[in-house]
């Protein structure tokens, strides 16, 4: 029973001594996870942002998957 004490009692120092730690981690993670938009002001980088023409792609190309699936599905229907 002793034992049992002396070991338990170790995982609860350990246990709680990282709480700590854990709380500071978590601090930092939400101080520096703003940094992006007061940075930016929300805008994202222009090499990401979609113009008209690359938009045009995007919608041909799924459009081309759309009905080749759909043609597959009535296929095996």
């Amino acid at each position: 029973m002793r034992y049992e004490c002396i070991i338990l009692e170790r995982w609860f120092t350990v246990a709680f001594s990282l709480v700590s730690l854990h709380h500071f981690v978590m601090i930092s993670a939400l101080l520096c996870s703003s940094h992006v938009t007061s940075l930016r002001k929300g805008k994202t980088p222009k090499a990401y942002r979609l113009d008209l023409s690359s938009m045009a792609v995007i919608i041909d190309n799924y459009a081309k998957y759309a009905i080749s699936s759909l043609a597959v599905d009535t296929f095996l229907i």
